[in-house]
Formats: C-alpha cells, sequence, structure tokens
C-alpha cells in the first residue's frame, strides 16, 4: 500500500506472520519504504496483532470523522512509529513516522533512521485503511493455514 502526496511517499507491505501457535502469535512484520522532502529509508518492523487491530479501529474513525488520530508502533523500541492525523479542523490529515534499520559493520553495528512527515489528500483515506485492513486480513488467513 502507498501513501503518496506529491513527490512524498510511503509503502508499507507485509512480509511475514507469526503463526498463532507460538509466542507473539498474530504479529505481523512489516516492510516501510519512505521518501519524504527527499530523505529516503527502508527498514522492516514486527508489529503486535493487537496493536494493529486497534490502530485499525482507531484509523476507522479517523476515516468517519476527519478528526482524531491512529498511531501504530513496532515490537523494538524506538524501531517504528506510524502516525495518521488530522491537522486541523477542515480534515486536512498528514502522516508521520519513523523507520529503523541495524545495519552491522565490520566491527560494529549501525543504526540508521529516517523521520518523515507529510500531508496528504484526506480522500486517500478509505485507501489507506482498506490497505491495513488486507494487512490484517492476511495476517488472519496465514494464521488459519498454520492451523
Amino acid at each position: 500500500m502507498v501513501i503518496r502526496e506529491g513527490d512524498d511517499w510511503v509503502d508499507i507491505e507485509a512480509v511475514d506472520y507469526v503463526q498463532k501457535d507460538v509466542p507473539r502469535g498474530g504479529d505481523v512484520e512489516l516492510s516501510v519504504e519512505v521518501s519524504s522532502s527527499r530523505f529516503t529509508g527502508r527498514g522492516f518492523a514486527w508489529v503486535d496483532g493487537r496493536e494493529l487491530a486497534t490502530f485499525i479501529g482507531s484509523l476507522e474513525q479517523l476515516e468517519q470523522r476527519r478528526h482524531g488520530e491512529a498511531e501504530l508502533g513496532g515490537l523494538s523500541p524506538g524501531d517504528f512509529r506510524l502516525r495518521i492525523w488530522s491537522v486541523n479542523r477542515r480534515g486536512h490529515i498528514a502522516i508521520g513516522g519513523r523507520i529503523t534499520a541495524h545495519v552491522r559493520g565490520e566491527t560494529f553495528p549501525f543504526q540508521h533512521s529516517v523521520e518523515f512527515g507529510f500531508e496528504f489528500d484526506p480522500t486517500q483515506l478509505p485507501a489507506v485503511l482498506q490497505g491495513f485492513r488486507a494487512i490484517a486480513e492476511n495476517r488472519s488467513a496465514n494464521l488459519m493455514e498454520g492451523e
């Protein structure tokens, strides 16, 4: 799913799921690629399946009311954060967040992060909501296959 406004965009895809019968069952790994004001980055983040459901509920409310916010964080503190929120009473919407990638050098680990934010056309909210629902539905379908 791509959220785009002009040259700014965020691409979020599910790449892995944890089966229900193991610790952290129901969690999903996301690939997040971003380009915002010519800053770019890509990373992967695991999110809690229950938090994803809560995020989708908040996103539904945001889409209906054009007021409020929806926020999703990663399981590793500080590695991933995504926030979609109304920026004014007229229903303008913004997206912002952070994605971090950990890179191992020969002798030392490095951390690369991109923090981003931009406004986008609120008429994209139904597609954004459907994109996150599809991630959650694919998670559910994958879990049923693994049972």
